[in-house]
């Protein structure tokens, strides 16, 4: 995320979380708001204009009815989004770019923006790298509770509460007891981690390099999946009759470890699909870091591959 669009982080107060206009999104839609401290954050505003820009779900009627905005907001919005003949996917449509012009539409303001991303959040548009923001908070050199307290801002109970279930009753990383998260609802569910401090998280990993920061031009979305039983089809055949075979080709013979599928991530633009990166890893037994060798495949819309890079990182960073 850049740095513009993190100093455009915009706090608003809880009181408006429930007393807002509407339904009150964040106790209709069910979001934890528990860990918030009197404040939200928009953390991930990538996620946020994800959804705005979803021209399949988000409509002037759920804009209104479910998010909780005023009609006008709401209508200026779309008109904006889907250009002046009102059709999606049009050539006249002017998806958003940045927080700065989703503000700058006539009647959003910090309480529009509030709504937008807790409606974004009940509806999964949010933290679209999973996998990099699990491998950060299941990091115990990464994630211990100085850095989630002190660098990462998160209020020291959620911290302590984060450090305690990764790392299980007796308290050290790498024992038959630790029980590290396996998805983000696990990690929502620890006590006093909620939306603010999955925020939180997101930018702190961001920022520490384990979450993925660069997207295709025109991309507005990014999905990750960590298996290969959950990657599309189509996809799935590439990656098994011919982006494995290259990725052992480009292994390192002498590192003693299996090449193996790690991520594939599809990146969308408007709700449209614009192309793939796939990426295989391999330990480098014997090296002390916990250097791991990264091959990464960019792929276009059509799995014709555009791009082969590869990457060593350490300590259980991914590229």
């Amino acid at each position: 995320m850049a740095t513009s669009e993190r100093l455009f982080a915009v706090m608003v107060s809880v009181a408006m979380l429930v007393a807002g206009a509407g339904c009150g999104v964040g106790a209709g839609l069910g979001v934890d708001l528990s860990d918030t401290q009197g404040s939200v954050q928009i953390a991930d505003s990538r996620g946020l204009l994800a959804f705005v820009n979803d021209q399949g779900l988000v409509t002037r009627e759920m804009l209104d009815d479910e998010c909780a905005l005023r009609a006008d907001a709401a209508s200026n919005i779309v008109v904006h989004r889907d250009g002046r003949d009102g059709l999606a996917g049009s050539d006249d449509d002017d998806l958003f770019n940045s927080l700065a012009e989703l503000d700058a539409v006539k009647q959003v303001g910090p309480e529009t923006l509030r709504s937008l991303y807790l409606c974004a959040a009940a509806h999964d548009y949010l933290f679209a790298d999973r996998r990099g923001l699990l491998d950060f908070v299941n990091d115990p050199a990464g994630a211990d509770v100085d850095t989630l307290d002190g660098r990462c801002a998160l209020r020291s109970d959620s911290a302590r509460n984060i450090v305690a279930h990764r790392d299980g009753p007796d308290g050290r990383p790498g024992t038959a007891d630790d029980n590290p998260f396996d998805d983000l609802a696990e990690l929502d569910g620890v006590e006093m981690v909620g939306l603010s401090s999955l925020g939180q998280l997101y930018l702190c990993a961001d920022d520490l390099g384990y979450v993925l920061d660069w997207l295709p031009p025109g991309t507005d979305q990014a999905q990750v999946v960590g298996t290969l039983g959950e990657v599309e089809p189509g996809l799935r055949e590439v990656i098994l009759e011919d982006l494995a075979l290259r990725a052992a080709q480009l292994a390192d013979p002498t590192a003693g470890s299996p090449v193996v599928f790690a991520q594939a991530i599809s990146y969308l633009s408007g709700g449209r699909q614009v192309g793939y990166e796939v990426r295989f890893v391999q330990q480098l037994v014997g090296d002390d870091t916990g250097a791991r060798l990264w091959i990464l495949f960019l792929l276009d819309a059509d799995y014709l591959v555009k791009d082969t890079s590869t990457e060593i990182t350490s300590g259980g960073v991914s590229p």
